[in-house]
């Protein structure tokens, strides 16, 4: 079940001596929150639900050769692994010898697997996660002066305002031939009366002359002022000026800045960052604990020998890692993990063991096994009948126990191998079976025997129904999933044809079948697209209820049961042996773990459908949310065909047409393998994931002015950002330049905090590129440059994400030419990079970018060289209150332009830049040759008083345009 997150407010900060750390504090209220959730833990009562269609025709007795034989706990095999290990796998499959996906089996606190590790040697979790210990990080320090003061070159200076006695020249005595002693001042009035005088700072009253200014020419003085003959003790002093007699004091107030002391040095203690259940990795072979979600969702608290009992808490300081309660905060991914014991795997990888069995021994061995394997899934059993449809032989069982699951064991290694192949009209029954309607075939089992076997073995689970009506194993909000196995064509598979034609709307195709004349109208495909499309239970009030359909052919590949898989949301398997048939039931349960829609954590893949077109090119930028701040980004891209269908890179449809999402199969451009929806998998971003961070150009506005250095350790200093060394690093959150410099390796796409455990800083950490929540990708079209043709032009995406970074990516190979990182932003790194669980969101470059071309000779081209332009401007919306102009006019070179924000002179109520600005062209607004200039219009942003709740505030920014 998921509960929406409620968000707190927060006061921001607004001394502008703390621009670059409130730029890291994040902003409340924002449309982020729709995404995050979080899950109860315990169960749901909706165990995903699976039904096996079990075809047990005559061919099933086909006999293959050169099989292994049944797996044997307590038999010795040929050693190709260490021993004490469990090794993984994320998609059933069983793992290479060489393999490095594997941990410690005394770190397995999985109970939930424990028996059957010891019994099959395998078992899958439906999700599973390692503790990460959590670490201590050095408290960091700061130099503070007293209030009302600030720190100037390791001195604290105060504003002062100091009111002093104006000097005077008092008189004292005769002079002695024009000469004074004693340090006297001789003064001559013009005219006569020259004596000595001293210099008086007096606040009483005192008969003096009080300098005004300097005397004109010939000594000439302003009317009430006296020309005066000044010599002051030493040599050379003398002066002539303009001087008033003045008795009354006069004062004179100067405002400077006072020494008060040196700063004082305030450290925090040190920070525990808390530890946390992380993914599996193939670098972590001895992790502190492996968990599963299973024990979670049974209410298991033993977590094995040598740990207490409890659940999995998270982000606490190790040793805190279990609790009594359970924590909904632990995120337990989105993927499911198949687990295989060192003698499992020597038994898979000894090849001295070899036997012949027939299909049907093979299909037991490998269902049976799946079904004791998998106790977190509630199974049901349908056979096919000898010669018309099929029957439920066992109803799905909500929160199976282990005896009933024994009991289906049975029933499965009961069936016989006789009969024809009806598979359309077996899974016609599974329909109405899961839709709760009236039995069709399932009263037409028939007794009797052949050569081959007898006829319909199992008897129907008079359970399943009641008067006649099947009993719908649905619950709210949840699918129900079919594994249709074959080794077969479908044989006298055509009676409920007409019956599906009604019910779907459609028409049916031909397919290769057993029957005479090897070609019939089968309607599977039609069936399976209706199951997984429809509310089967026709209740709107308590969400829909699907059919999805896997289907496996046993030493079979038919054009029918990858249409009925395809249509029926699932995945289409192929097998030849028990090894193959192993994987193809494993990887069906994968998908289906996977997937279970009411038992998830919430952090799944979203499609923003933020998409940008160029030509046939199409661009989707997506983002995965997650309850902590680290959102990872991507861009994927699909192409229009002639038939204005949107393709990917195989050119099969990319689309599904009923939710209008990517289809989990595609390919997408850029991308080597099925990536879909999924946005840690494909695109641009695994391409930046796999790069050596080394090879990267990455630009910061630190150079003078703004201009664009490589972002480094070098560059990236107190001094570029205008601070002193202790407040540099309490920007990047780290208390030495050592600390400093590791952030800003990270934040280069180095694994600089080793989270994967291989003690390697040097590789890349993994994902990179931060999530692309508004920032719509801007396609420059640079047209036959260079090597580049007017069919196939130079087109770059520009795009800005909120881990600050933006990115300027080859519409060629989809690589990254360069990334340029805000210096300003600088404060956000350290909240990423911690990535804590938090509904505050984090926010970068989240506006999407626009741009000014000037085509100088209107060739179709923009070539710098030939005096073309290219301007790119971008805002921030949460990220900040600033835009930034670059010069992308040769795209392998950019430069910096500008950056204005509300300390800019004239722009001192920008808001928030929330507004896409507009270039256009303002008539009589021209250059010195009579050009016409280019104007940036934007609003002038948003104000986050808007973000309270509460009632409504004056704006004190964005008011203008």
């Amino acid at each position: 079940m998921l509960n929406k997150v409620t968000r707190s407010l927060l006061t921001v900060p607004g001394a502008a001596v703390l621009a670059l750390l409130s730029a890291a504090l994040p902003a409340v209220a924002d449309d982020t929150e729709i995404y995050q959730a979080e899950y109860e833990g315990g169960s749901t009562g909706a165990r995903p639900k699976v039904l096996i269609a079990f075809d047990d025709s005559g061919s099933m007795s086909t006999q293959v050769e050169q099989q292994r034989p049944a797996y044997d706990s307590s038999a010795s095999y040929a050693t190709s692994v260490s021993a004490d290990r469990i090794y993984w796998s994320t998609d059933g499959s069983v793992p290479s010898a060489n393999s490095s996906n594997w941990f410690s089996a005394s770190q397995n606190r999985c109970a939930s697997s424990y028996d059957d590790l010891d019994d099959n040697g395998r078992f899958t979790v439906e999700r599973g996660r390692r503790w990460v210990d959590s670490t201590v990080q050095q408290g960091q320090c700061t130099r503070e002066c007293p209030d009302g003061s600030f720190e100037y070159y390791g001195r604290c200076y105060e504003q002062t305002t100091i009111s002093e006695p104006v000097e005077k020249l008092v008189y004292v005595g005769n002079d002695s031939n024009n000469r004074c002693g004693n340090d006297l001042t001789y003064v001559n009035p013009n005219g006569s009366d020259d004596a000595c005088y001293e210099v008086v700072a007096s606040s009483n009253p005192v008969s003096g002359w009080v300098y005004r200014q300097n005397s004109g020419r010939n000594g000439r003085c302003p009317r009430g002022t006296t020309y005066l003959q000044v010599d002051p003790p030493g040599r050379n002093n003398d002066y002539d000026a303009c001087f008033e007699l003045v008795t009354e004091p006069e004062f004179t107030t100067t405002t400077d800045w006072v020494d008060v002391g040196q700063p004082t040095q305030v450290c925090e203690d040190d920070t525990v960052v808390p530890g946390t259940w992380q993914s599996l990795s193939s670098n972590a072979h001895t992790p502190t604990h492996v968990e599963c979600r299973d024990d979670v969702s049974n209410g298991i608290t033993d977590n094995g020998s040598g740990q207490g009992a409890g659940y999995p808490q998270n982000n606490v300081a190790s040793g805190n890692e279990y609790g009594p309660g359970v924590d909904d905060s632990v995120d337990w991914g989105n993927g499911a993990y198949t687990f295989f014991t060192s003698h499992y795997m020597n038994w898979y990888h000894d090849d001295s063991l070899v036997e012949t069995k027939s299909r049907l021994e093979i299909a037991q061995e490998v269902i049976t096994t799946i079904i004791d394997t998998n106790p977190g899934i509630d199974f049901g059993l349908l056979e096919f009948n000898y010669d018309s449809g099929g029957r439920i032989a066992r109803r799905i069982i909500a929160n199976m126990t282990e005896t009933q699951r024994a009991e289906l064991m049975n029933l499965v290694d009961m069936t016989d191998h006789a009969g024809s192949t009806p598979m359309c009209e077996s899974m016609y029954e599974a329909y109405r079976y899961i839709a709760g309607l009236g039995v069709v075939y399932g009263n037409d089992a028939q007794s009797g025997s052949d050569s081959r076997g007898t006829y319909d073995v199992l008897p129907k689970d008079p359970l399943a129904e009641s008067n006649g009506t099947y009993i719908s194993p649905n619950t709210d909000c949840a699918y129900t999933y079919i594994i249709l196995m074959t080794d077969g064509e479908p044989q006298r598979d055509t009676d409920a044809n007409q019956r599906i034609k009604t019910l779907t709307g459609k028409d049916c195709q031909i397919y290769d079948s057993a029957d005479s004349g090897g070609r019939t109208e089968n309607c599977l495909p039609q069936l399976t697209e209706y199951m997984a499309t429809t509310d089967l239970d026709n209740d709107d009030s308590n969400g829909d209820q699907y059919g999805i359909t896997y289907t496996i052919g046993f030493a079979t590949d038919q054009e029918l049961l990858s249409d009925a898989a395809a249509n029926g949301k699932g995945e289409y398997y192929t097998a030849n042996n028990a090894q193959e048939l192993t994987a193809a039931f494993q990887g069906a349960i994968v998908g289906i773990l996977s997937r279970a829609t009411t038992f998830t954590s919430p952090a799944v893949a979203v499609d923003t459908f933020t998409r940008t077109q160029s030509r046939d090119e199409v661009f989707y930028a997506m983002f995965k949310p997650d309850d902590t701040v680290d959102w990872i980004g991507n861009i994927k891209k699909l192409k229009l065909n002639a038939d204005a269908v949107l393709v990917d890179a195989a050119s099969n449809p990319a689309l599904d047409p009923d939710t209008g999402v990517i289809k989990d199969t595609a390919r997408t451009f850029w991308s080597a393998a099925a990536d879909g929806t999924n946005v840690d998998q494909g695109g641009v971003g695994q391409l930046l994931a796999e790069r050596d961070p080394g090879t990267r150009t990455i630009y910061s506005n630190t150079g003078n002015n703004g201009t664009f250095e490589l972002f480094n350790t070098t560059n990236f200093d107190a001094a570029a950002l205008g601070l002193t060394d202790d407040l540099f690093y309490n920007v990047l959150g780290a208390s030495t330049q050592a600390a400093a410099s590791r952030q800003i390796n990270w934040a280069r796409g180095y694994d600089a905090y080793d989270t994967d455990g291989d003690s390697n800083t040097s590789e890349s950490r993994g994902w990179i590129l931060g999530d692309i929540l508004h920032s719509q990708p801007l396609v420059l079209n640079y047209g036959a440059r260079g090597s580049f043709t007017t069919s196939a032009p130079d087109l770059r995406l520009l795009v800005g994400s909120n881990s600050g970074f933006v990115h300027l990516f080859g519409n060629d190979n989809g690589v990254e030419d360069w990334a340029f990182f805000p210096k300003e932003l600088a404060g956000i790194l350290p909240l990423r990079r911690r990535n804590a669980l938090s509904n505050n969101h984090v926010y970068g470059m989240d506006l999407t970018p626009v741009a000014y071309t000037y085509d100088s000779n209107n060739d179709g081209t923009l070539d710098s060289g030939a005096g073309d332009k290219v301007w790119a401007y971008l805002g921030m919306r949460r990220g900040g209150r600033a835009y930034y102009a670059l010069d992308l006019s040769n795209p392998d070179s950019p430069s910096f332009m500008w950056r204005i924000d509300n300390n800019s002179t004239g722009f001192g109520e920008l808001g928030q830049t929330w507004s896409e600005p507009v270039v256009t062209i303002i008539p009589g607004y021209t250059d010195n040759n009579g050009v016409r200039k280019p104007v940036l219009v934007f609003g002038a942003g948003y104000d986050t008083n808007k973000d309270d709740s509460g009632v409504g505030t004056a704006d004190s920014q964005g008011r203008g345009l």
